[in-house]
């Protein structure tokens, strides 16, 4: 029986999981055991090796979760008999900084009322996942910033070419509320002989077939009016699902300077091909001066 005892405790001692058992009474935690990774975790290791005697896991507890953790507990005192509730909270270990836990806590041990007497632990650290879910939330916050308050209109596709996001630009470029562009098919709203070309480049690149990312369309305004447009669009994720994005940008000003500019240009050649003209006239003229006067007599 010592031997069975001795080798269970080996076990849980080199487990990589987080185990711990608190006794519970009038909403305290009393710490009964921790096994060496969690100690290791939050540093009462280094506390005992300095002759400290290690604090109770109830006075790490975040302030903050103390509360989810005995909401937990309540609910888990009359729940059936092997339930387990999952939970996260976070300790503050020996360098001050507080670290995640993703416990699974169960029923240990029952008073003789049937209460909750003590509760068992089984942890994993999720430090690192939360800090990277921080980041990447920080990050998406960021980009969702930068569309919705951007200059060019922005547009999500999914599936059979349908609308699954538009940004508040590309509403006010095309005159479309969100709830007239949300859920159509993106080609209803481009004339006629563009909606081919693009629902085939569309459906190429989400098969990952190599299409050009940036080509200009016309698109048709709420009052029917056209828009020249240019799409820049990559292959992106949307909900877990392959997507299409693309940045929608006004080019009609581009356009009309460009246009403008060509005008300018062709006249610009043409006053030239005038001067041009008159200059080989006048030296024509000056060649037939020369020409009647080398036929005059000379005086007498």
């Amino acid at each position: 029986m010592e031997n069975k005892e001795n080798f269970l405790q080996k076990i849980l001692e080199l487990s990589p999981s987080l185990i711990y058992v608190c006794a519970l009474s009038e909403g305290k935690y009393k710490t009964i055991y921790l096994n060496k990774t969690i100690r290791e975790v939050v540093g009462f290791t280094a506390r005992e090796k300095d002759g400290e005697e290690a604090p109770q896991l109830s006075s790490i507890i975040n302030p903050d979760d103390i509360d989810t953790l005995l909401a937990g507990h309540k609910h888990l005192n009359t729940a059936p008999e092997g339930k387990q509730m999952e939970v996260e909270f976070r300790v503050r270990a020996q360098d001050g900084g507080w670290r995640w836990l993703k416990s699974n806590e169960s029923v240990f041990a029952r008073d003789a009322s049937g209460n909750i007497k003590e509760i068992l632990g089984v942890a994993q650290d999720i430090t690192e996942q939360k800090t990277i879910q921080a980041k990447l939330k920080s990050s998406e916050k960021q980009f969702q910033t930068l569309i919705e308050k951007g200059n060019d209109g922005v547009l999500i596709v999914q599936g059979d070419g349908i609308v699954k996001y538009v940004n508040p630009i590309l509403c006010q470029m095309s005159g479309y509320p969100l709830q007239e562009f949300v859920g159509k098919p993106f080609v209803s709203f481009l004339p006629q002989e563009y909606a081919k070309i693009v629902m085939e480049r569309y459906r190429k690149r989400l098969s990952g077939q190599d299409v050009p990312n940036r080509y200009e369309i016309a698109f048709v305004r709420k009052d029917g009016s056209i828009l020249d447009v240019e799409l820049n669009s990559s292959l992106v994720e949307y909900d877990g699902v392959p997507a299409v994005m693309a940045i929608v940008r006004d080019i009609a000003d581009q356009k009309k300077q460009k246009a403008e500019l060509e005008k300018h240009l062709e006249t610009i050649n043409k006053l030239n091909q005038l001067l041009l003209g008159r200059e080989v006239r006048m030296a024509e003229l000056k060649n037939e001066i020369e020409e009647l006067k080398r036929k005059l007599p000379n005086p007498a």
